[in-house]
């Protein structure tokens, strides 16, 4: 695999398009308490294990901006301070969200790894470039990064965390997260153009095909290569 701009290869075959649909797993910002303490943890680890499929290119690497404030749904009134990084393959997605306390994204929160599936639907008539994708949940892991999240995280499994480490909360409600068991799909859309894929603006329930989004969100991630 080579570093240079020259080597990327921007994926154009449907199947990769519907990958991207894994940007679809948005989480919106809670207001938490401030903490004067600083501590931050590790990254957590991404697990990306696509299975073999000869027919198809390898996993991709996508990026949000190093620090976005977007909004990403109706439930998001104070905005939403993350980076956000994919790693996309035939057999799905792995998705890794962090989230800050500030504008700056220096002062993290807590961040979820989402692992799971992705299938290709219909193009949106009233979104040029878009499509419909279902998009499901396999695993849920979160991970509490600072003091300054254990309040979100208060009700988040059974509250038991300790920073920087990661614990799988797939059965469990976490946050603005239903358990894989009452909610186990998305429901979304997402518009691919000049190497950047923007998923939809949170609807107020997308584990049913009525609350698909209408319309996209404001920022999305940039293709950065293809393994």
């Amino acid at each position: 695999m080579s570093s240079s701009e020259n080597s990327i290869r921007h994926p154009d075959n449907r199947r990769t398009i519907a990958l991207l649909m894994s940007l679809a797993i948005s989480l919106p910002l809670t207001t938490v308490a401030s903490c004067s303490d600083d501590a931050t943890a590790a990254n957590p680890q991404i697990d990306a294990s696509p299975a073999n499929d000869d027919e198809q290119e390898g996993p991709s690497e996508w990026t949000s901006a190093p620090c976005s404030t977007v909004a990403l749904g109706p439930d998001d009134a104070e905005m939403s301070h993350l980076r956000r990084s994919y790693l996309l393959g035939p057999a799905g997605h792995t998705t890794w969200y962090r989230f800050f306390a500030d504008e700056q994204c220096t002062l993290p929160l807590y961040s979820f790894v989402f692992i799971g599936g992705i299938e290709m639907g219909d193009p949106v008539p009233e979104i040029p470039d878009a499509v419909e994708a279902t998009v499901t949940f396999d695993r849920i892991l979160f991970t509490l990064e600072s003091p300054r999240g254990m309040e979100a995280a208060r009700d988040c499994a059974d509250g038991d965390f300790a920073i920087g480490v990661q614990r799988d909360v797939s059965d469990s409600d976490c946050l603005f997260m239903k358990a894989i068991p009452d909610c186990g799909v998305d429901y979304d859309i997402v518009k691919i153009a000049d190497g950047v894929a923007t998923p939809g603006f949170r609807s107020a329930d997308m584990c049913t095909p009525a609350g698909r989004p209408s319309k996209l969100q404001t920022e999305g991630a940039r293709f950065v290569e293809q393994f």
